[in-house]
């Protein structure tokens, strides 16, 4: 029994551990190098991303547009926002951020001569959770919480 106990024990951590890794890594690799020169970070947290959904709201310049993208941004509890285009560590931060990404599900790559851009994230039915936009040209954005793909596509059209 005890076993058995411990076998599952184990494969439920293994698996919430399989699922949990990337933001978390990629939320380590940030810390780590924040503060070097050439490394902007900008952190917006729960309580930063309600105030500014509810000044986007109550903003007089709204069209249809910009409410469907308010609408489908709803889900967001946060973003993170990294700029080492001129970082003095950008080669090593590349390699090892393109390390922690390689099991992730990509959603889109674009690419233009050398630089590329790519969207990784979780789907989940009509959302896309934890979305991690990356540009090999030195940008970072990850954005916690769910995005609703549908109005995105709407948006598209």
């Amino acid at each position: 029994m005890k076993k058995i106990l411990f076998t599952i024990i184990v494969a439920l951590g293994a698996i919430s551990c399989a699922a949990a890794i990337r933001p978390v890594r990629i939320n380590t690799l940030v810390n780590e190098y924040k503060g070097t020169d050439g490394f902007d970070v900008v952190k917006i947290g729960p309580v930063g991303m309600g105030l500014l959904k509810i000044a986007a709201t109550f903003s007089s310049d709204m069209d249809k547009e910009a409410l469907t993208v308010l609408s489908s941004v709803k889900g967001l509890k946060g973003l993170t926002i990294v700029d080492f285009e001129d970082a003095s560590c950008k080669k090593e931060f590349t390699r090892k951020i393109e390390k922690a990404l390689e099991g992730a599900e990509l959603f889109l790559e674009a690419k233009d001569g050398s630089e590329s851009l790519r969207i990784y994230g979780t789907e989940n039915g009509r959302f896309l959770s934890d979305c991690i936009l990356y540009s090999s040209d030195g940008a970072l954005i990850y954005a916690r919480g769910k995005v609703d793909i549908d109005k995105i596509m709407e948006l598209a059209k």
